[in-house]
């Protein structure tokens, strides 16, 4: 037994939480299922989702079916949450390490973000960093509250840097 709760107690540690000026966890209990398959080309047939759900412990953000880059087989996922004022960026990421020449799919991840307040309105960005970032998602926290949308479809537009470069239209991300 105390060899599972060390294990466990690692695994939160190693998921990365973010705190804000007040030292309390903003993001909390991320787990993954971690690297399911790889391909060369990527996955196909998997239908991507992200769901956001009011808890009483705070906003329940499950991402199914993600393409990450098969490193994270070797260095794990990493999520960054930051909460300020009415704005929450949300980004998963393969912690640092090479690159691998695959995409892998992640079957499903999830956390949980606190420090929302009942009936305020949140504008919350979302960046699975192998993916295109998503549009901004409006929402009010409160009671009864689920939100699930097919991220290929909120995908942020490309916009020219006038450079030959091309970047994702949310400026958060840039």
């Amino acid at each position: 037994m105390k060899k599972l709760y060390l294990v466990l107690s690692a695994v939160l540690l190693l998921a990365g939480c973010n705190q804000n000026e007040d030292g309390l966890p903003q993001s909390w209990d991320f787990i993954s299922t971690g690297c399911a398959s790889a391909t060369k080309a990527g996955m196909y047939g998997a239908e991507p989702s992200l769901k956001l759900e009011y808890t009483p412990d705070g906003l329940l953000v499950t991402r199914k079916n993600a393409e990450m880059n098969c490193s994270i087989k070797y260095n794990g996922i990493g999520c960054d949450v930051q909460v300020d004022g009415d704005i929450i960026l949300y980004k998963t990421y393969e912690k640092a390490g090479m690159t691998a020449n695959c995409m892998c799919l992640v079957e499903e991840m999830s956390s949980t973000v606190s420090g929302l307040h009942e009936g305020n309105d949140y504008t919350f960005y979302y960046w699975c960093q192998s993916e295109m970032p998503l549009v901004p998602i409006s929402f009010t926290y409160k009671e009864g509250f689920v939100m699930v949308i097919d991220p290929d479809l909120y995908a942020a537009p490309l916009v020219d840097n006038g450079d030959g470069t091309w970047s994702p239209d949310v400026h958060v991300w840039k």
